[in-house]
């Protein structure tokens, strides 16, 4: 990839692309991608790309995730129906899109893909998604009760056991719940007691977590 890299970047095209001065069109996706790469390469800027539905959005990522494993790529989604997502929202989809907002607000992502439809829809203010977050960290003190508390306000439901994201367990005095991690959308539940000592990180917007 790197002779490729050294292409675009001495291309007089990624010039143009760059202060959007021109209009680019009927580009195939290996063209789009390449653009994509070339821009963050050369400018060392995060790049926000809005495909016309969801089919073109998770195309192009996996096309430009083939030419270059190496960028932090995220992809924001909602779905396309809001009748669809009262009735069966997909949890899995709403934990995607936690992980995508945080890595946004964040600054932690070199290419952001969204569709029409997620671009438009409504979400919490900037500034009230960061104060919603919530960091937890090896040697932190967390009572057990404000955790849970916190868990319950966010709309976690307590359940017997962990199988799902948004659920938690309580076990005497630990707490199982699923944690959500870089690259990954969910991984498995993890104990947490009065003192946390196996916790990289979290991060759970309250205000995103309900339809």
């Amino acid at each position: 990839m790197e002779w490729i890299n050294s292409y675009l970047k001495k291309h007089p095209i990624m010039s143009e692309y760059s202060k959007n001065s021109h209009s680019f069109s009927h580009l195939t996706k290996t063209q789009e991608a390449l653009l994509a790469i070339g821009y963050v390469k050369s400018y060392k800027k995060p790049l926000m790309i809005v495909k016309e539905n969801e089919q073109q959005a998770s195309e192009l990522i996996q096309e430009i995730i083939r030419m270059n494993h190496e960028l932090n790529v995220v992809y924001y989604s909602q779905e396309e129906s809001l009748r669809v997502e009262a009735i069966t929202q997909s949890e899995v989809l709403r934990a995607q899109r936690i992980q995508a907002l945080y890595q946004i607000i964040t600054n932690n992502y070199d290419i952001c893909v969204t569709h029409a439809v997620a671009s438009v829809r409504k979400i919490s203010p900037h500034d009230v998604l960061k104060e919603t977050i919530i960091p937890l960290g090896v040697g932190q003190d967390l009572p057990l009760e404000q955790l849970t508390k916190r868990l319950d306000q966010m709309g976690y439901t307590r359940a017997k056991y962990v199988e799902q994201p948004f659920t938690y367990a309580l076990r005497g005095e630990f707490v199982m719940f699923i944690l959500f991690r870089w690259k990954t959308h969910f991984e498995s539940s993890f104990l947490i007691q009065r003192s946390i000592v196996c916790v990289p990180s979290i991060v759970l917007p309250n205000s995103l977590l309900k339809p």
